[in-house]
């Protein structure tokens, strides 16, 4: 693939599904997954030619089949606007019938879309979780960054304060899944249905190997004993 220059933006997944919840798709964890595969979010993307000709271009890879004198040209979409995200956005919203289909796009038939929609998954319940006006990211154009003599992490000390710390907030949200997660199982009705039946059929199994057992010693005692006094000891054992 190549690329535009100056306007080049990566956009974060918590980026992109704020986008997509504010212009509304019904599902923006799939609209999300859908950018991330095709794009990774790169707004600046354009694809190689492919085998009618046609390309692709920015986050969502719009088709140039869409721009004026496209076979599909319905004078919605041109190629700056396939580069914008805003627009591009818009465009993609009205070709997936407001986010109800996305059968247009390629990377939902790929092996790796399970993957890109557990990522928005994680990034749509964060922005729904972030206050309004807030952003939960910020994006950065390609070629600039915090100069490294700036970037705290490379402060004596600073940095392993800081990776400490990461670790603490990491393994206090894995320890509060973890909990989520039990709860979960707990109020779940039907766990408790597996639960009592796999309880009721050990009952019934044990009480299976306790009679088998009973009859066993009996027999073995009426063969160790002998004439009717034998038979006697059996029949008591087994009665």
């Amino acid at each position: 693939m190549v690329t535009t220059a100056a306007t080049r933006v990566r956009l974060t997944p918590e980026q992109i599904a704020r986008g997509v919840i504010a212009r509304g798709f019904a599902d923006p964890v799939r609209a999300t997954a859908v950018v991330l595969g095709e794009s990774g979010g790169d707004t600046g993307i354009i694809s190689g030619r492919n085998s009618d000709g046609t390309f692709d271009s920015g986050a969502w890879q719009i088709n140039s089949g869409h721009f004026p004198g496209g076979k599909y040209d319905r004078g919605l979409i041109d190629q700056a606007g396939a580069l914008d995200w805003q627009r591009s956005t818009d465009f993609a919203y009205g070709l997936s019938r407001g986010g109800a289909d996305f059968t247009a796009w390629a990377s939902t038939r790929r092996s790796s879309f399970p993957g890109h929609m557990a990522t928005a998954d994680q990034a749509v319940a964060a922005v729904r979780a972030t206050p309004a006006g807030v952003p939960a990211t910020s994006s950065t154009p390609q070629g600039f960054g915090i100069p490294p003599w700036l970037d705290p992490r490379n402060i004596p000390g600073v940095g392993t304060i800081t990776g400490a710390a990461g670790a603490l907030t990491n393994g206090a949200k894995e320890l509060f899944e973890l909990g989520a997660k039990i709860l979960s199982t707990l109020l779940d009705r039907d766990f408790w249905k597996r639960l009592g039946i796999g309880a009721l059929g050990l009952a019934v199994v044990v009480a299976g190997v306790a009679v088998w057992r009973r009859k066993d010693i009996a027999a073995a005692a009426g063969g160790a004993a002998a004439g009717p006094a034998g038979a006697a000891v059996a029949s008591a054992a087994v009665a």
